[in-house]
């Protein structure tokens, strides 16, 4: 995998920004591959593709490309909230590639895919509509709260200027995809999920009790957390995320 954007892809553009997007894509048309199958490149996809910037002709996965020569952050700028609001709760939003490049040289820095089964309505943040002034007056966009979404959901292909092995990757994208069939409360799945990676790779249910007031304010509107988080427990035990070890002590897998 070469790191390094082709600069003469956007020797044309005097737009800093515009500039940065068509090397950005051109390189990911060039380099990336699919995390999803063994596919060895994505398809770049039309201009006018909402919320897809490319897919990968064998397995049918879309990656919308989100690209940045700052470091990357726990927010992502995203686009209307109502649409991305509905592909989210209809499982239709594409998985997205957090980019950060460093120029002038325009080297990839990192690359995160943040697979879609990870997005829910928790990790999405409505912002405030336009001003009347503004030229999309009313507009309500969105900000994808990346810090709700688990270290097990920020896949990461290339980590300070160093790519992972692509067998790595895949397998590691193949042992999250139970969240794809857990449609029924996913937001508290991952939630506690999120909990236990941080904490022990042996740990109590006292520990794991020890995130209630988080996850109370998480979800305020449920005012029985502790039977909450024992669900999701046995869930992850369920998935083969967790092993339980008996005597309220589990010990977590992979």
């Amino acid at each position: 995998m070469n790191l390094l954007f082709n600069q003469a892809d956007a020797n044309r553009l005097s737009s800093g920004s515009q500039r940065a997007r068509v090397m950005s894509e051109a390189w990911v048309e060039g380099n990336l591959y699919c995390v999803g199958c063994s596919a060895v490149r994505l398809q770049r996809l039309g201009a006018n593709t909402k919320a897809r910037d490319f897919i990968c002709q064998e397995c049918g996965e879309a990656f919308e490309l989100k690209a940045t020569k700052s470091k990357l952050a726990n927010r992502i700028v995203g686009g209307a909230y109502a649409a991305m609001a509905e592909r989210i709760a209809a499982q239709q939003a594409p998985n997205l590639l957090l980019l950060s490049y460093q120029p002038p040289q325009y080297a990839v820095r990192d690359l995160v895919v943040v697979p879609k089964h990870f997005l829910t309505l928790d990790s999405l943040y409505r912002r405030n509509p336009l001003g009347p002034q503004a030229r999309r007056a009313g507009w309500v966009g969105c900000v994808i709260l990346l810090d709700r979404i688990p270290a097990s959901g920020h896949l990461y292909l290339v980590r300070d200027g160093l790519h992972e092995a692509p067998i790595k990757a895949r397998e590691h994208w193949n042992r999250m995809l139970f969240l794809r069939k857990e449609a029924q409360d996913r937001s508290w799945l991952i939630a506690v999920l999120s909990c236990v990676e941080r904490l022990p790779a042996e740990f109590t249910l006292a520990q794991a009790y020890a995130f209630e007031d988080e996850l109370q304010r998480r979800f305020p509107k449920n005012t029985h957390v502790r039977p909450k988080i024992r669900q999701q427990l046995q869930r992850l035990r369920d998935s083969n995320q967790l092993a339980f070890l008996g005597g309220g002590r589990y010990r977590q897998l992979g």
